[in-house]
């Protein structure tokens, strides 16, 4: 069988040097210190050791994590906030300045419809009155809608009667005077 490199190591043994004693087994790099207070373990406890404070650093990183993250969620919470805040205060004055718009325009329509309907009023009122004296003119004196009799006169008729320049006659008719 052909040997292979580096497949078996030939022991050399030098005859002129002494024996050594055994060594003794070193503990690994991540071995904990004495420094810190704790005990050398012994050669089986030292991985349970070692163990045992990478779990606390990764509990204790991973607390500064959880306050790191909290911090930063009350922080973000607290921004969200105060954007809420403007955003409703913004939207506030946004609605009041309508309102103020819309009921000075509603004010403004209210007057404008008022002053109308009194303008109205008065142009009807002028209509009537207007009317009442075409109607007036238009009829004859001695004609009336009433039935023909010496004491129906009103006043009115009697005056205006005396003061113009027609005259009733007997029959119902009206003559110049």
């Amino acid at each position: 069988m052909p040997r292979s490199r580096g497949s078996r190591r030939t022991l050399r043994l030098n005859h002129s040097a002494p024996p050594r004693a055994p060594r003794a087994p070193t503990p690994p790099q991540n071995a904990l210190p004495a420094s810190r207070g704790i005990s050398p373990p012994s050669a089986p406890n030292w991985q349970v050791a070692a163990a045992l404070e990478h779990s606390q650093r990764i509990t204790a990183k991973a607390d500064d994590f959880d306050k790191l993250m909290r911090s930063q969620a009350q922080q973000i919470e607290a921004d969200a906030r105060m954007r809420a805040s403007e955003h409703l205060e913004r939207a506030r004055e946004k609605a009041q300045r309508i309102i103020d718009a819309v009921t000075a325009q509603a004010d403004t329509v209210l007057r404008d419809a008022e002053d109308r309907t009194r303008q109205l009023r008065w142009q009807q009122h002028q209509l009537t009155s207007f009317m009442a004296e075409v109607k007036e003119m238009i009829r004859p004196d001695g004609v009336s809608a009433q039935p023909p009799s010496s004491e129906w006169e009103p006043s009115e008729y009697r005056d205006a009667a005396a003061g113009a320049d027609i005259a009733p006659t007997g029959d119902g008719a009206a003559e110049h005077a």
